[in-house]
């Protein structure tokens, strides 16, 4: 089932010209799945997605299967080892 989006919202938003434009949609098992495909706008050096961007995706995430259990969710920390660059025109 795919999950409601934000207009302006940076990390779903259709409308936020800067966003990741990216979609959420909860599997049967209850599990949430989300995509974006990062720009060249998103990166910090050339080729390279800026860190700051993908933790935004994955605390969105977290938010996303919080709503799943029609609960409200706030980060207090998020902490991510990167195993590898992600790079623009990828999906992720």
């Amino acid at each position: 089932m795919d999950q409601l989006l934000f207009p302006g919202c940076f990390v779903c938003g259709p409308d936020n010209e800067c966003g990741l434009k990216s979609t959420f949609r909860t599997l049967d098992n209850g599990k949430v799945e989300g995509v974006f495909t990062p720009d060249r706008k998103h990166a910090g050096y050339e080729g390279v997605i800026h860190g700051g961007i993908i933790m935004g995706f994955l605390d969105e995430v977290l938010g996303r299967l919080a709503f799943t259990k029609d609960r409200l969710f706030l980060t207090h920390t998020l902490e991510v080892t990167f195993r590898k660059a992600a790079a623009p025109g990828k999906q992720l």
